[in-house]
């Protein structure tokens, strides 16, 4: 039975790997994937000074930057390296289960296996060259040791564990720190529930962990007080966008294709299974009452860090962004995986659950497979690279953002944003709109300009100082941008 087990768990979280695999042999990324591997490209010293202006902290950066020596910059590379992750993360959390949960727990494996490789939101972050995935993989970590430590009076590689990961968790990502402490919320109230002597060497725990933060506590401050024009997270944070965020897990970033139906009913199993396991355990007719109670409190972590960053972002700086919810999916599946097994279901309703994974999943991955490869970034780069010549310059009016693509892409050339009536050059790593001092009106170099949809640039005036302007190209990266290009050319007359 054993090995049994472990070859369906094996054979579940192969099938994961081969589709996060079969979408990272292309030439595409989006605006903060770009900005993340030109980042990496600068020293430890740069990493560190930019990371400490930006939103997220430097680990994944440096990491990022080793990864590049080794695959020698190639982007399957760097989206390869956001597979691992969650690879680890299945292999560790299916081998807890199959150890702690006593009923149903080979279903409660493959189940969260599946979750973790064919939801929406992992569909599209597992093969993503950001810190998602790394961060998951730090607080599920974090959770898993906190739960050790909770059983186990004696176990120093829990602490061990538990430290390392939440230092790690912290200097991934900020919602990472939101979700370790939503952990350590039900840890501590557990401990004390059961009059554990692990409580003061968890607190001792906790106390490393900030310690360790501190350092860096001075950029995240300068970070939330920001006013940078350009870096502020330009969303309106009412209540109803606190509650279209329970959408993420089922719908992503690119949800076009996703009915609201399908995700209330998704929404609806999870509310019925909470509701099923909360009155088992009050009517104490659970089959493992420490399974049940670390289910509700998976979800009970995950919905307290939305309500959180939403309160956060109310009161003090806007920081409630959908994806930044995904440092904690792990919680929301494992919550899922854990509930099913406490239900004694036949074949048919395990079709019904399988069912419902593989819709969600086919969909997604279609949606996936698009944005990563039917776009036209090829042609367009194809176009560039044909064309340009050294020394030309690139204006864009699509937004600050299209800089980093065009750097990443592009990276011989110097690119510029224009706003308002000036042109602002742009490092292609954050946001700020630098030097303005190029005038495009008396420049002697053959310009590039890529146009959203009404042209900015004064084309008359550009006329009358014997510039000749050329519509040459209609343009695409990563299906987001879309742009006429104009060629400006200063002419002999």
């Amino acid at each position: 039975m054993r090995n049994r087990n472990k070859i369906v768990i094996s054979m579940t979280i192969f099938f994961i790997m081969i589709i996060d695999i079969s979408l990272i042999f292309n030439n595409n990324v989006w605006c903060d994937e770009a900005a993340s591997i030109n980042l990496s490209r600068c020293s430890f010293g740069d990493i560190i000074k930019y990371a400490s202006m930006d939103f997220h902290p430097p680990l994944y950066y440096f990491l990022l930057k080793i990864t590049g020596v080794f695959f020698h910059d190639a982007l399957w590379g760097y989206k390869l390296v956001s597979i691992i992750p969650v690879v680890i993360t299945m292999i560790v959390v299916d081998k807890w289960i199959l150890a702690n949960v006593k009923n149903n727990s080979l279903w409660s494996a493959v189940v969260f296996s599946l979750l973790m490789g064919l939801s929406p939101c992992n569909m599209g972050k597992n093969v993503e060259v950001r810190m998602y995935t790394w961060a998951a993989l730090w607080v599920t970590l974090f959770l898993l040791s906190s739960l050790e430590i909770t059983i186990n009076h004696n176990s120093k590689r829990a602490y061990i564990s538990l430290i390392l990961s939440g230092i790690a968790a912290c200097y991934t990502h900020y919602f990472a720190i939101l979700t370790i402490a939503c952990i350590s919320i039900f840890t501590i109230f557990n401990l004390v529930t059961k009059k554990s002597p692990n409580l003061k060497y968890f607190l001792y725990s906790l106390g490393g962990i900030i310690i360790m933060f501190i350092p860096w506590v001075p950029s995240l401050y300068k970070q939330m007080n920001s006013n940078i024009k350009g870096w502020t997270i330009h969303l309106t944070i009412n209540f109803e966008y606190f509650v279209n965020s329970f959408r993420y897990p089922f719908e992503g970033d690119y949800s076009a294709s996703f009915t609201s139906e399908f995700t209330i009913i998704l929404w609806g199993v999870i509310v019925g299974l909470s509701i099923y396991t909360i009155t088992k355990l009050y009517k104490k007719t659970c089959s493992d009452n420490f399974v049940s109670k670390i289910a509700l409190q998976c979800i009970g972590s995950f919905v307290m860090v939305v309500c959180l960053a939403y309160i956060i972002s109310k009161l003090f700086h806007p920081i409630l962004m959908r994806r930044y919810l995904f440092p904690a999916i792990s919680l929301l599946w494992l919550s899922v995986s854990l509930m099913l097994s406490d239900i004694e279901i036949n074949n048919k309703e395990r079709c019904f659950v399988f069912s419902l994974i593989a819709i969600m999943g086919l969909n997604a991955y279609a949606t996936s497979r698009t944005r990563e490869y039917n776009t036209g970034t090829n042609d367009t780069l194809k176009f560039f690279n044909d064309n340009l010549n050294k020394g030309d310059v690139l204006i864009n009016d699509l937004e600050i953002c299209a800089c980093w693509e065009l750097s990443y892409y592009l990276p011989d050339y110097t690119n510029y944003y224009y706003e308002d009536g000036k042109v602002y050059e742009n490092d292609g790593i954050t946001p700020w709109y630098l030097d303005s001092s190029f005038d495009v009106y008396s420049s002697d170099k053959i310009i590039w300009y890529l146009c959203k949809n009404d042209v900015q640039i004064d084309f008359t005036r550009l006329q009358t100082n014997g510039y000749k302007i050329d519509s040459v190209y209609k343009g695409n990266l990563d299906n987001y941008y879309y742009f006429t290009i104009y060629k400006i050319e200063k002419t002999n007359e």
